[in-house]
């Protein structure tokens, strides 16, 4: 659809200069008028042109670094067992 629009643009500013040059009274022609009639079509399509082809904005999240975690020190697992039956284990950590 871009492309499409873009090439009816470009093909209306070409129409646009085929227009029969202005002859007045007495049948002289001054063409000092139509110097500068093709510098609007020509920044218009380059507008279109620049907007349609311009690489889209990317908004990204930043990134969040978390120091890394300290590996706590612990004693290896010991298991009690109380003279009902029950079994416990325990550990002690510091960091």
């Amino acid at each position: 659809m871009k492309k499409f629009l873009a090439l009816a643009l470009l093909f209306t500013c070409v129409l646009a200069n085929a227009q029969h040059r202005a002859y007045y009274p007495h049948g002289y022609y001054r063409p000092y008028h139509d110097r500068l009639h093709w510098v609007v079509p020509a920044v218009v399509g380059g507008v279109v042109v620049y907007e349609m082809t311009k690489p889209p904005v990317i908004v990204q999240q930043p990134v969040v670094v978390l120091p890394p975690l300290e590996s706590p020190n612990c004693t290896p697992w010991r298991e009690i067992q109380t003279p009902d039956g029950k079994v416990y284990r325990e550990r002690t950590c510091t960091q």
